[in-house]
């Protein structure tokens, strides 16, 4: 059953290379919408109907075409290639890409989080030491990596692991929020604990780095953006802020 799998996947990728189809700018999906080919970060739209294809007319370009039983879905013309990470809670994890959410596993987010903070990329072994400490494996984060850029592509470049185009988090949002004054916008858009479910103390130091910033702004800003710290899904059980909100 695997040889045939293999085969048939195989068959599908000579296919679509006769057809001058591009992995980097198209992908191939079954009628369910799972890929088989291309790119990993274009799926059918949400509610797609294979009647939405004459709908189109001769809107160029098409993004969704026929390819025999499957679908081919192209990057739309001028798609940006920038990388938006979702790391703050409470919802999971995602990597925003040509226009789709995808959603990261809990240590995919730490990998990438890591690497946006770094202006010279990350070596396996850095990572490795950052992620598992003494005990992690440099080919536990290559096989890492190898599964992160099926779904990034050639955003992630290697030798070493780093981003090769823009890339921002909503975690870098709120520090900027904060250095502009803007506390209390800061701490309504800070929505959840960076990472919450991360387990690798290079991680747990950057969240209690942001957890920082965030909370001496709001004790030096008082008034409002102290209510609403005090009141949110970060500040809720910060006792010094509780404490200071209610000694006004």
């Amino acid at each position: 059953l695997r040889q045939r799998r293999r085969d048939h996947m195989q068959a599908i990728a000579d296919a679509a290379s006769l057809a001058g189809l591009d992995p980097r700018a198209s992908a191939l999906l079954d009628a369910d919408g799972h890929r088989l080919w291309g790119r990993a970060d274009l799926r059918l739209p949400l509610g797609f109907r294979p009647a939405d294809i004459a709908e189109q007319g001769d809107a160029p370009p098409a993004r969704i075409d026929r390819f025999g039983g499957l679908w081919v879905v192209h990057a739309p013309a001028g798609a940006p290639r920038d990388v938006l990470l979702r790391v703050l809670g409470p919802l999971p994890p995602a990597a925003f890409l040509a226009g789709t959410w995808v959603e990261l596993s809990s240590r995919h987010a730490d990998i990438l989080y890591l690497l946006s903070r770094s202006t010279g990329g990350m070596t396996a072994d850095e990572l490795a030491q950052e992620l598992y400490g003494d005990s992690g494996n440099p080919l536990t984060v290559r096989v890492e990596m190898h599964r992160i850029r099926a779904i990034l592509g050639d955003r992630i470049a290697s030798a070493p692991y780093r981003f090769v185009v823009p890339v921002g988090t909503d975690a870098d949002a709120i520090l900027a929020l904060v250095a502009q004054g803007r506390v209390l916008d800061a701490v309504d858009r800070y929505t959840g604990q960076l990472l919450p479910r991360s387990d690798s103390l290079a991680v747990e130091l950057l969240r209690a780095e942001l957890n920082q910033a965030v909370r001496w702004a709001v004790l030096r800003a008082g008034g409002p953006a102290l209510d609403r710290w005090c009141a949110g899904p970060v500040g809720n059980s910060d006792a010094e802020a509780l404490t200071a909100r209610l000694s006004r």
